[in-house]
């Protein structure tokens, strides 16, 4: 866009520059090639533009894509943290309540009970 307004202004300057000679005579049939070919240059700047804008919107659908796949990931991998999480709290509970059982405290008192 900003070449195309520089391209423009130029032609804009030179017609400026060649209206106000009055000694040259600007014909009307280059004129009138010019603005063809400024036509021309301006599609195919339009086309260029067009082009970068599709590939872009190309990008950004596939960081979107992206960007969902790792929410559901981290999503998926909280909850395995939380499940993961409620296992070892179970196992530790186990293992304290079987330790607790298990005690040398408990099996001294039974032993002394004995004697």
């Amino acid at each position: 866009m900003l070449t195309q307004m520089n391209f423009l202004t130029k032609k804009v300057t030179k017609l400026e520059e060649q209206s106000t000679k009055k000694d040259k005579h600007f014909p009307l049939h280059k004129y009138e090639n010019g603005k063809k070919q400024e036509s021309r240059q301006n599609e195919e700047v339009l086309s260029l533009i067009q082009h970068k804008i599709e590939e872009q919107d190309k990008v950004l659908k596939e960081i979107k894509e992206n960007i969902e796949m790792l929410n559901q990931t981290t999503t998926s991998n909280s909850i395995i943290n939380q499940l993961q999480d409620a296992q070892i709290n179970q196992l530790i509970r186990r293992f304290f309540l079987q330790s607790n059982k298990e005690s040398p405290n408990d099996t001294m008192a039974d032993s002394e009970e004995e004697d």
